[in-house]
């Protein structure tokens, strides 16, 4: 299907969405990917930047920054039955 997105220095912007199988943090999750409209590509490649993950992610993981090591660390979300989620 298709989505509607918003990214502040473009804002809104349409994109087909498809669910991509990713291995994050030794765990296998779907995760629903769009392409990126041509001019915002162009700005993540320039900054260096491989992709963009979405809210989805707060489904799996706790996300912690480590300002000081500059490091971005996920911890697997347990479920009610105390497994990974």
């Amino acid at each position: 299907g298709r989505m509607s997105d918003f990214y502040p220095a473009i804002g809104q912007f349409e994109t087909l969405i498809y669910r991509i199988p990713i291995v994050l943090a030794d765990k296998r999750i779907v995760v629903p990917a769009g392409n990126l409209p041509q001019l915002l590509q162009t700005m993540m490649r320039m900054a260096g930047t491989r992709g963009i993950l979405g809210n989805d992610i707060f489904k799996y993981f706790s996300i912690y920054f480590e300002l000081p090591n500059m490091k971005i660390v996920l911890k697997r979300r347990k479920g009610t039955d105390g497994n990974d989620v």
